[in-house]
């Protein structure tokens, strides 16, 4: 029977036994895997960048208003697999900053091109930025690769 207390408990020990599973000879155990993907990543982060965002949509919108955003993104080396893509928006504040700022995943749509769209929850300015974040099935969370690029 299955101990599910672990699971739901002890995330970071169930994460970690995924990790050194079938740590055969014949196979890299996940580890050293996401060890060796996180240096390839590092190394060709340099060449990710953000070359242009278009919106279509009213910048002051109504609640209920539809944006849609389209980036087109230079991955270098990497692949769309490698990667996530996603679109950081909310409302403006006086200071020109994202006021609870919501974020979606963008899609990709094209070669190099992303597509996201979000329905508005409040009314006012909307803002918006994307970002490229690392992406792998064994990341606990992006941060740790210690690589971004912002547009």
């Amino acid at each position: 029977m299955k101990d599910y207390t672990t699971e739901l408990y002890e995330p970071a020990a169930v994460r970690a036994d995924a990790l050194v599973a079938d740590a055969s000879a014949a196979a890299l155990a996940p580890a050293q895997a996401l060890a060796a993907w996180k240096s390839r990543v590092r190394s060709a982060w340099p060449e990710v960048r953000v070359e242009s965002v278009s919106a279509e949509g009213p910048e002051v919108a109504d609640v209920g208003s539809t944006r849609s955003v389209t980036a087109q993104v230079v991955l270098g080396q990497l692949t769309g697999v490698d990667v996530r893509v996603e679109l950081i928006h909310g409302t403006v504040g006086l200071n020109d900053e994202l006021e609870m700022p919501e974020t979606e995943v963008m899609h990709a749509v094209g070669t190099g091109q992303y597509a996201a769209s979000w329905t508005c929850q409040r009314a006012g300015r909307y803002g918006f930025t994307v970002r490229v974040v690392p992406s792998h099935p064994h990341l606990a969370a992006w941060p740790e690769v210690g690589t971004i690029t912002w547009a």
